[in-house]
C-alpha cells in the first residue's frame, strides 16, 4: 500500500505536525509505502501532488491556527484540486 504523509505546518524545525506523523509511521506495517512531504514552499508541490494522485491512503498533519488551517496548506489543497 501507497501512503503519502504531508506535514502542513510552516514551522522549518521540530514541529508537533512532524512529531505526530513520525508516531503513526512506526504504527504502519513495514511492507507499506511511505512519502512523507513537508508542504511549506511552493516548489515542493508537484512531488507532493504526484504522490497524492497515485497513493492509496493520505494522512495530513497541520497546526490549528483560530480554528483555521495554515493558509500555505490552503493553497497546496487548492492546487491539488486544480489537479486532475
Amino acid at each position: 500500500m501507497n501512503i503519502v504523509m504531508i506535514n502542513g505546518s510552516p514551522k522549518v524545525k521540530e514541529n508537533n505536525s512532524q512529531y505526530f506523523l513520525s508516531e503513526v509511521e512506526k504504527l504502519i506495517q513495514k511492507d507499506n509505502d511511505i512519502l512523507t512531504f513537508k508542504i511549506d514552499n511552493v516548489s515542493k508541490y508537484p512531488k507532493a501532488i504526484e504522490a497524492i494522485l497515485t497513493c492509496d491512503r493520505l494522512i495530513i498533519a497541520f497546526p490549528l491556527y483560530v480554528d483555521g488551517i495554515p493558509s500555505h496548506l490552503i493553497r497546496f489543497l487548492e492546487e491539488c484540486e486544480e489537479t486532475k
